[in-house]
Formats: structure tokens, sequence, C-alpha cells
């Protein structure tokens, strides 16, 4: 589990890192650290028993699904809600699970869900938050995996004294304590106690479909994304830096290099840079071309245009300036 994990390639302190069960495919096992971790979260947080029956709202989601299967795992009873008749279908005969509809309130005067010690909630619409706790019994915990319009622990304490509350957020944890519950999630994995959620793929080019799909909550449990080595990508975009490659502008050329930009232009009022005047580390650099212009001007910026046809401009870096020392006393900005 790390941010910034939408790509075909990311940088991950070990202790985000787990095994992963020999038995499943990398597709397989995409869709496990996430939901499972935020589940295990929220149960523990809760101190849950099968003692207690559990209320999960859009139980077809992901973490749903997740929950699910560990109440399910631990002999507890499950009472689940769901926006469609399809889902709440899957849910009766995966899990066994008595079924309400998510779209209403209508959910909160059912006998099953009256008797509810747990509650994981991520339905936060006017009226849910209020109509789920009154169908929690006394004594009862809830988790809150929502991000949206969620209740403080003061409003929570107002509406039901006697109410557990925990707020789960496993992407504001410390690795250190992520470490603890993904690997208590790849032991469950790797000894086969729990299965792969089930999964809608999308490639990664096809990310911003994906997200849509997401937001309109149209797929039944976890998204995951299908990374391809060298994906073709036509006309990659073109890196601007202005202001020459001296100074500032050096060591951002050698930024770009260090992450593989696919082409830098830098414009500059010579147009060619010595390469006395550059570092070592920047002085073979091929896929940099430098350009007489100078961009203080618009007639010479629009002579730059023809450079830049039918491509994508990408980032755009301005490293120029004039520098004016002077003692503090005398500065004025």
């Amino acid at each position: 589990i790390v941010s910034g994990c939408l790509g075909n390639a990311v940088l991950a302190p070990a202790k985000t890192l787990a095994p992963m069960s020999p038995n499943w495919t990398f597709h397989e096992a995409a869709s496990i650290p996430s939901v499972f971790v935020t589940a295990v979260l929220a149960l523990e947080k809760a101190n849950y028993s099968a003692s207690k029956s559990a209320l999960i709202h859009a139980a077809c989601g992901g973490v749903g699904m997740a929950a699910s299967s560990l109440v399910q795992m631990s002999g507890g009873d499950l009472v689940g809600t769901a926006g469609s008749s399809t889902k709440r279908f899957i849910l009766r005969q995966d899990f066994h699970a008595q079924m309400r509809n998510s779209r209403d309130t209508a959910f909160a005067s059912g006998s099953a869900s009256a008797n509810c010690g747990f509650l994981l909630n991520s339905l936060t619409s006017p009226g849910m938050i209020a109509a789920s706790l009154s169908a929690l019994v006394k004594d009862a915990s809830v988790s809150e995996v929502s991000k949206r319009d969620i209740w403080s622990t003061s409003k929570i304490s107002q509406e039901r004294g006697d109410i557990s509350y925990s707020i789960i957020a496993i992407d504001l944890m410390p690795p250190k304590a992520l470490s603890k519950v993904l690997y208590k999630v790849s032991k469950l994995a790797c000894s086969s106690s729990i299965r792969p959620v089930v999964q809608r793929r999308y490639s990664l080019l096809d990310v911003s479909h994906a997200m849509k799909t997401m937001a309109r909550g149209q797929h039944i449990g976890k998204i995951t994304l299908r990374c391809t080595r060298n994906m073709p990508v036509e006309n990659p975009p073109v890196t601007l830096l202005y202001g020459g490659v001296s100074g500032i502008g050096a060591h951002i050329l050698t930024l770009l290099q260090d992450n593989k930009a696919s082409e830098i232009v830098a414009p500059s009022r010579s147009g060619h840079i010595p390469k006395a005047r550059l570092g070592k580390q920047i002085q073979n650099l091929s896929l940099s071309v430098f350009q007489r212009c100078d961009v203080s001007s618009s007639e010479e910026f629009r002579a730059l245009r023809p450079l830049l046809a039918h491509r994508l401009v990408g980032l755009q870096f301005h490293a120029g300036g004039v520098l004016q020392d002077s003692i503090l006393s005398n500065q004025t900005a």
C-alpha cells in the first residue's frame, strides 16, 4: 500500500510491502491490500466478535465485501445494504447475508438490522447516519470508512452516547502501524483464509473511465488496473525549460533527465549552450533541443510554435531571472 500507485512503477517504503499468496496472480492480489487492511482495522477498532450481528453498508463494494468475508469467517450474522437488486442477490448467495436497500433509510426499521452490535458505515447522505445509529443495540460499535460528510466523535456522542466510534483512514496511518495490519492480511491470504475480492479490471490507459465507474458506484467488488510494460504512448509530451540551462536551469535539466523526460526544449536568447557551461552529468543529454528564442518577445515566442506543432506540452519551467544582491535592510521584497 503506497500513495501514487496508479502507475507502471512506484517507489515504496519496505514497511508498506508484505508477501503475496503464492496461489494468486498479481491481478488477484491487487484486490486485497487496501480493502482488507481497512476491513481488518475496522473490526479490530470495534472489538468485533461473532456474538455481535454486523450491519455493513455498501456491502458489495471492495471494503464491504472484505468485511463481509471476515464476519462470515468469524461465524457472525451479517446484515448488508446495497443499491441494486443484482448486488443484493450476489451478497445473499455469497455471504448468506440478510440484505436491505442502501438507497433509503428503510433498512433501519427491519427486525434484522435492529439487533446489530457493529456498524461499518460508508453512507453519509442526509439522514443515513442517524438512521444507522438508531438501528444499533446498546453499547454498539461503529467504524466509519467514508471520506466526506462524516460525523465527528462529539456529534456521534450527542446522538448516541453509548456508541463506541472510530474513523478508519489507512491513507493517514504511519508506515509502522500500517505494516502491522498489512502482515495480518498477508498471513490470512497465504493461509487461504481469505480469497480475492471480485474485480472489475481496466487498463492503466483507461484509468479515467475506471474512476468514473467507481464514482457512479456501478461496479461490484474492487476496481483494479492492469499495467503492461512499455505502454505505447503516441506523441509523448514535450517539456519546456525557459531561461537557459546554467544555474537553476542546469539543476532542473538534470532532474528532468533523471526522471526520464521524453524530450526537452530549452529556448534561450543565444540558442546555443557551450558544453563547458553544462555540468558533466548533463553534457551527454541527447533529448534536449536548444532553441534560439527570447521568450520575453511575443514575436520570437510565436516563431517557436512550429517546433511544437501537433505536440502536447507537459511541464513548463521558467528558470530565468535577474539577481540583485543587497543587504537585508535594503531589500524591498
